[in-house]
């Protein structure tokens, strides 16, 4: 897709691109290589979003970005998983492991 043609998809849309003076200055730079058509194909949506190609990537990957890392920043457990975890921690402790033994016995990263 030409800039001319992207510029006209734009037009058609009602959509301008805006720069504001306010912003941010943007010291990270990323770089991608892309086949000709995925590029079409994301600034095809990009235009149609009524935003430039760089932001309609970007905000796409950081919206994907914070969803992952949410996902796996908390532990989902079921119904039946909470209650087994409920019954084993009000259980009495059982006696450690060696496993456990040489977990204890590593050095605390929050001291070091």
């Amino acid at each position: 897709m030409t800039t001319a043609t992207l510029k006209s998809a734009y037009a058609q849309l009602g959509a301008t691109e805006t720069f504001s003076v306010n912003a941010p200055l943007k010291r990270a730079r990323m770089e991608l290589k892309t086949t000709d058509a995925a590029k079409e194909l994301l600034s095809l949506a990009a235009a149609l979003d009524g935003t430039d190609l760089t932001a309609f990537i970007l905000n796409t990957a950081v919206e994907k970005a914070r969803k992952v890392v949410a996902e796996h920043s908390a532990i989902m457990l079921s119904r039946d998983g909470q209650e087994a975890l409920g019954r084993l921690l009000q259980s009495a402790p059982s006696k450690p492991t060696n496993a456990m033994r040489e977990l204890m016995s590593l050095p605390d990263l929050k001291k070091a």
